[in-house]
């Protein structure tokens, strides 16, 4: 916890947290063994993994929101790196994607897997997506209007066939 109020990201966050709730959940069945037929046990084990989830989740969501201002800040930084070119919307694409492909491969390592269906980080997803392309589209537009970028426009081709049937005769 200390290291998420400093504002550094765990590392193997996911995997700690599952050990950690793996390590209670034992010692509660430890302490309460003799129970274990009584429904009571069963609900009350349900409920303090539910609250270790919740208060972890916390930390995840701290975890997230880092995690998403270092992707944008990377991706910052490999725009400003690409030179402006008539490939520079191709590469600013490819950009984009690496960017969240590395959000989510790093989201996923910080899920533990007892949370990977309960906790989610769409909207961190989308919101970074959003936000990357945003600036991805005014560094063109900044581009375009400095006339170093010019947005190649694909002119449409029409094609007509005709048939005329051979078999009929021609008045």
């Amino acid at each position: 916890k200390i290291c998420c109020e400093e504002g550094g990201i765990i590392q193997n966050f996911g995997k700690e947290a599952d050990i950690l709730i793996e390590d209670y959940i034992k010692k509660f069945e430890e302490e309460t063994g003799v129970f274990k037929s009584n429904n009571v046990f069963l609900s009350k084990k349900k409920i303090l993994k539910f609250n270790l989830l919740s208060s972890l989740q916390e930390i995840f969501e701290k975890q997230i929101y880092k995690l998403k201002e270092l992707s944008f800040q990377s991706f910052k930084e490999a725009l400003s790196s690409i030179q402006v070119t008539g490939d520079v919307e191709n590469q600013v694409n490819a950009a984009i994607q690496i960017t969240e492909k590395y959000f989510i491969s790093k989201v996923d390592s910080l899920k533990p897997p007892q949370a990977k269906k309960v906790w989610s980080s769409e909207k961190e997803r989308k919101e970074l997506v959003n936000g990357i392309r945003e600036m991805a589209t005014e560094r063109l537009q900044a581009a375009r209007l400095q006339g170093v970028y010019l947005k190649k426009t694909k002119n449409p081709i029409s094609l007509s066939f005709y048939y005329y049937p051979f078999s009929q005769k021609i008045p």
